[in-house]
């Protein structure tokens, strides 16, 4: 649908964001070129791992993480992230030097936000939450 909407808008006046889930068995590369044929671009603005929800995620995604950065060198991509899922995962965040993007769940009600357990019905912890995207700028990330 993106791809028929998009039809005839310059390429360069928009930008295109979209999610990955990483995983096992799946070739990125393979992945990327079937998202790019269903948006009908030649390339994402930016690309995300979506639902890293371990705290384990940095590591368990690196063929991943190597497949963006292969779709980058061949202009595929221009900029990576994560979406995360629960607090275990979003504290990998700040420190995680391989990202340029982080979408967190934030809202000053804690609803649909992250807390210890990633699949939560309840509210998100805000302080920590918050505190995680202050350091995550810091750190220079979008």
């Amino acid at each position: 649908m993106l791809g028929v909407a998009l039809k005839g808008i310059p390429r360069d006046t928009y930008r295109i964001m979209s999610k990955v889930t990483t995983r096992p068995g799946v070739d990125p590369q393979q992945r990327f070129d079937e998202l790019r044929k269903l948006a009908n671009t030649d390339y994402f603005d930016i690309m995300l791992l979506h639902w890293q929800h371990e705290a384990s995620w940095p590591t368990d995604s690196a063929r991943w993480q190597d497949g963006i950065n292969e779709a980058e060198h061949r202009k595929a991509v221009l900029a990576h992230g994560a979406s995360v899922h629960g607090l275990p995962a979003l504290r990998q965040v700040p420190s995680m030097k391989w990202l340029e993007v982080a979408m967190i769940r934030v809202n000053h009600k804690g609803v649909a936000m992250d807390a210890e357990d990633f699949n939560t019905r309840g509210l998100g912890d805000v302080p920590e939450v918050v505190s995680h995207v202050k350091q995550s700028k810091g750190a220079g990330l979008e």
